[in-house]
């Protein structure tokens, strides 16, 4: 069972890795600031960080649940 939530600890922490690239479309964002508008450039932050946060949350739900399905197991 020390395994199996090992693993999963694992899996979590790269499905969080992957999500937190998209931090690199905050970059993107910013670096291409001088051409965009500054209210256009703050939404978009705005909406990559929204979707960042959401999809983390969900990473985490889904592996909480799964380890409770192991510890159960």
């Amino acid at each position: 069972m020390q395994f199996s939530r090992q693993f999963l600890f694992t899996i979590s922490f790269h499905y969080k890795f992957d999500i937190r690239c998209y931090d690199l479309a905050l970059d993107t964002i910013k670096k291409a600031g001088s051409s965009l508008p500054k209210d256009v450039a703050k939404r978009l932050e705005k909406e990559v960080d929204e979707l960042t946060k959401k999809f983390v949350k969900s990473a985490e739900d889904m592996c909480k649940a799964k380890e409770k399905e192991i510890a159960e197991g």
